[in-house]
């Protein structure tokens, strides 16, 4: 029998000797499963405090595999908790497990994925094993799916050695090692972590030649010197695996692949200031555009890509969050700018006034009734005479304004002060200007 954790008592309670009083026995239920409740950012979710939220709700911006793992990565008997770190931490793990499954998929494809096995890959096939037993141990002590959870992220962890090794080393141990994990998560209801394609192979074989170009085509881009004979040559090669592309009915990667062709043999008219960052800038709108309209995550890495196969609306959302980031960094950026040139303004606004009338005028206007000729002043308003400690506290206050005072000067050269304090003006006006637009 199962409810929340506030059922335990009285209400459980009622229900045992209600029931094994009518049924005449001494036990009703073996098992009792009481789950923890569900807080939203700590507070526990309840519709008198106006926090709740429901599955649906929460599935316009959080995928049904997000959430699952964000429940997993929980003690189900204890408080759970909704939260935008809670998310973001299941969210972390969803993504070092897809890519670690794609990364795999890749590697294996590639004619390096065939080292002989030794001394590492023996030890992680020993950490493939004992991941297993402790991922057992952890469900049965109280379905712990927690701690599973983390035993499979710190064997994908320790899995990532080979694959960064992959040209010396056997990948047969990470395979075993991407099989607990979808056994596992898969028996928690957590699926398509790696994406199936119709035609996969003849899609795939597609993709790499795709992907192989435009790797060419961004090294000869960024050579001192863009070889535009070189450029052609290994456009010109691409014409058979686009060919087959279409006879294997693979319409929508095909048209994107023509269109890089035909684009880069573009850019090749132009300016040889603007052809390295033009072919630049087409590559990343591979990644960035045509790839993920396909389906398909392509990681740009130091000497290397590779790509595998993603959740188009996924990939979009992270690439308009990256966006949205962006925009942010710019603007809290022009923020600070401006708040740094009013800063500024106002400092100068404060050194522009001469020394001499420093202490007549501005906040201090009216605290004093006799100056000397340097513009220090001897008595206060009331009459009576400075005393040693502030005419001591005055003499600084006044030698630090002649010197900003000279210090401005040799700033605002000949033009002057008034039309130096004016550009200052003027450039606050424009920063403020540019920031109320955003």
């Amino acid at each position: 029998h199962a409810g929340g954790v506030d059922l335990r008592f009285p209400h459980h309670d009622n229900e045992m000797a209600q029931s094994e009083a009518y049924l005449g026995r001494p036990q009703w239920t073996n098992y009792w499963f009481h789950a923890g409740h569900l807080s939203i950012a700590g507070l526990k979710m309840s519709k008198s405090l106006k926090n709740f939220i429901t599955i649906r709700q929460a599935m316009v911006v959080h995928s049904a595999r997000q959430l699952r793992l964000m429940f997993l990565m929980q003690q189900w008997d204890k408080g759970m908790n909704y939260s935008d770190q809670a998310i973001e931490m299941a969210r972390a793990e969803e993504r070092k497990f897809k890519h670690f499954l794609g990364r795999l998929k890749f590697q294996q494809r590639r004619a390096t994925a065939n080292g002989q096995a030794g001394e590492r890959e023996r030890n992680l096939s020993e950490a493939v094993k004992a991941s297993d037993a402790a991922i057992g141990a952890a469900l049965r002590d109280n379905f712990n799916t927690a701690k599973a959870i983390e035993v499979l992220s710190k064997l994908v962890s320790e899995s990532y050695g080979l694959l960064d090794e992959s040209t010396t080393a056997s990948l047969a141990p990470v395979q075993e090692a991407a099989e607990l994990l979808e056994r596992i998560l898969g028996t928690f209801g957590v699926e398509g972590l790696s994406p199936k394609r119709d035609k996969e192979a003849a899609l795939s074989a597609a993709l790499d030649a795709f992907s192989n170009l435009r790797q060419q085509v961004r090294q000869l881009a960024k050579a001192k010197s863009v070889s535009e004979t070189d450029v052609k040559a290994a456009v010109s090669g691409a014409g058979s695996s686009i060919s087959k592309a279409k006879a294997d009915g693979l319409t929508d990667c095909a048209a994107a692949f023509e269109a890089f062709c035909k684009d880069i043999h573009e850019c090749l008219r132009s300016d040889a200031k603007r052809l390295a960052a033009e072919l630049l800038q087409r590559c990343d709108d591979v990644r960035d555009r045509d790839f993920v309209a396909l389906g398909v995550r392509l990681e740009d890495r130091a000497e290397d890509f590779l790509w595998m196969f993603d959740d188009p609306q996924v990939m979009m959302r992270e690439l308009k969050e990256q966006a949205d980031k962006k925009v942010m960094a710019e603007r809290a950026k022009l923020a600070n700018k401006l708040s740094l040139k009013q800063q500024e303004l106002q400092a100068a606004i404060k050194a522009a006034v001469r020394p001499e009338d420093f202490f007549r005028t501005g906040p201090d206007a009216g605290k004093y009734s006799a100056f000397d000729t340097s513009g220090l002043p001897t008595k206060l308003a009331s009459g009576e005479e400075v005393s040693k400690s502030l005419a001591k506290a005055l003499t600084k206050t006044h030698s630090k304004q002649s010197k900003d005072f000279e210090k401005i000067q040799k700033q605002a050269g000949a033009n002057g002060i008034d039309a130096f304090l004016e550009h200052l003006r003027k450039e606050v006006q424009d920063l403020e200007a540019t920031v109320n637009q955003q």
